[in-house]
């Protein structure tokens, strides 16, 4: 399984067709984007870069530390260890391809911002494991005053 790949977040959907798994990134995205010295309201900096003739601006992502995205492929072979899942009396069987722990967030035109939709959802991960974390209680110190 490989870990260390780089996962672009784009502000679009690409059709590819049938038979083709993996978009050639590396060949005709990664090249085109450049880094700038100006800084998003992230604290982070701000990448752009083109596709298909619009221009994105983009910033790198950090997942929290215990946190692994993963990227699914569909497996028709094997059933063992994989994740089922049932669409419309229709079962496909997915399983880890990759995993990765950060990726490059894109958007059209403008700097990403804290008011994106993707990058609140990741504050919501911090406050989930905040509201779930155990409470432990511990009894009053001998020494403090009973009333």
């Amino acid at each position: 399984m490989d870990t260390n790949i780089q996962v672009h977040l784009l502000p679009c959907s690409i059709t590819v067709p049938d038979g083709v798994t993996q978009a050639n990134v590396s060949k005709y995205f990664e090249p085109t984007i450049q880094s700038s010295a100006v800084h998003s309201s992230l604290g982070k900096e701000v990448l752009s870069a083109s596709l298909r003739g619009r221009p994105l601006k983009g910033t790198p992502i950090q997942l929290p530390t215990s946190y692994r995205g993963v990227v699914l492929k569909e497996d028709k072979d094997s059933l063992s260890g994989n994740i089922l899942v049932q669409e419309k009396d229709i079962q496909r069987t997915l399983s880890i391809d990759k995993t990765f722990s950060s990726f490059k967030y894109w958007t059209l035109d403008t700097h990403p911002s804290q008011d994106d939709k993707y990058l609140t959802t990741l504050k919501w991960i911090n406050i989930s494991d905040t509201l779930h974390r155990p409470i432990i209680i511990t009894s009053p110190s001998e020494d403090s005053p009973s009333q």
